[in-house]
């Protein structure tokens, strides 16, 4: 049918004239829309992914670097407590030294008893112990000896 018929035919029913109009005036994409369309589609992919690209670029960039400080932070706090238990040992081993050499320095004050070692062999081995106590001081170096 054409559309000059359809128009005398509907003249009798009310706004039939303002349908047939709508529908005879529908555009009909062509080749040439549809392309337009799907290369602005595509355009819009490209660029909605180039930017989630970059944005996660940026959130791994960002945890790496974060990683990266931790890392030096926990090299920080381990070498601050390795100087810490040195000093500690330092600390307990100057303690240490000190109360030996006090403990050394007083044997070395008491004197054995006099007599011949060559008559009393229990006098010879006192002298010989004495002798041996008092130079240990000076081998571990204690001041004053």
């Amino acid at each position: 049918m054409h559309v000059s018929m359809l128009s005398t035919s509907c003249a009798k029913v009310s706004g039939c004239r303002e349908v047939i109009d709508k529908v005879v005036h529908v555009k009909i994409p062509t080749a040439t829309t549809v392309a337009k369309f799907l290369r602005n589609t595509v355009a819009v992919l490209v660029v909605a992914l180039t930017i989630l690209g970059s944005i996660l670029f940026v959130q791994v960039h960002n945890q790496t670097e974060q990683i990266q400080r931790e890392a030096v932070i926990a090299k920080q706090v381990a070498a601050k407590a390795v100087a810490n238990a040195i000093k500690a040992q330092e600390t307990a081993a100057k303690g240490t030294s000190t109360s030996l050499c006090t403990s050394l320095d007083a044997l070395a004050a008491l004197q054995p008893p006099t007599g011949n070692s060559a008559t009393n062999p229990s006098r010879a081995y006192e002298q010989q112990q004495h002798m041996i106590l008092a130079g240990l001081a000076k081998d571990i170096k204690c001041p004053g000896a």
